[in-house]
């Protein structure tokens, strides 16, 4: 029988970002007009560092060493932000923005029991509001999809 309710940690993957060679990047182009406008271009280079931690809740078997389970997780996310640019010809001083947001997570999956642990999956969808002066009114969100073995020790 599978304890009933459990405790995981974990250290959120740091998400790729302009400086490591990753794709965290959004550049807008602004081209020159025919009536003289002013051409440039910015990038906003983005990373997110987090924390993570969430209590489960296995569910009473349905089925012969099939256990489902859910939970809540709290989320802790290290944000930073630089906006570089050009306009006209001349470039502007970055414009960094670091903050810490909290946001949580509601993760659902299923664990079958085979030897001294079991195969798993999990859908685990994440959210967390985010305002910046360079992004606006936003969020932190998105789903991982987890399957794999879990030993019992």
């Amino acid at each position: 029988m599978a304890p009933l309710g459990g405790l995981c940690c974990a250290l959120l993957a740091r998400q790729a970002s302009a400086e490591d060679g990753g794709s965290a990047d959004a550049s807008l182009s602004l081209a020159r007009d025919g009536a003289g406008g002013v051409g440039g271009a910015l990038l906003l280079a983005s990373k997110v560092d987090g924390l993570a931690s969430s209590f489960f809740y296995r569910l009473p078997s349905l089925v012969t060493r099939l256990t489902p389970y859910a939970g809540i997780g709290l989320r802790i996310y290290f944000l930073e932000s630089v906006v570089r640019g050009t306009a006209g010809g001349q470039s502007f001083q970055d414009t960094p923005e670091r903050s810490t947001k909290l946001g949580f997570g509601v993760p659902l999956g299923a664990e079958f029991q085979i030897g001294p642990g079991g195969l798993f999956g999990e859908l685990y969808p994440q959210w967390a509001p985010l305002k910046h002066a360079t992004t606006g009114n936003s969020h932190l969100g998105g789903m991982s999809l987890f399957v794999g073995y879990r030993a019992a020790l």
